[in-house]
């Protein structure tokens, strides 16, 4: 999944691509641990998704705060 990708869900589509690439994380590290998957690098780039998801979810959270207190500021 590309960033640009990500950056265009919003967070509730965010936080189920989440879910859904901790559980591949799971059966990766499980079928990697079983021997019937040889890739090891799959492990990689699906923690790097991850990874990308959180990044842009700590972005939206900090601006959603920065724009509510933006928003006090006014009135």
């Amino acid at each position: 999944m590309e960033l640009k990708e990500i950056r265009k869900l919003k967070t509730e589509d965010l936080n189920k691509e989440l879910e859904k690439f901790y559980k591949q994380l799971v059966k990766i590290k499980k079928d990697i641990r079983d021997g019937k998957e040889k890739d090891v690098r799959k492990g990689l780039r699906i923690k790097r998704i991850i990874a990308r998801i959180q990044t842009v979810l700590n972005e939206n959270k900090k601006n959603n705060l920065k724009q509510k207190e933006n928003g006090k500021e006014d009135k």
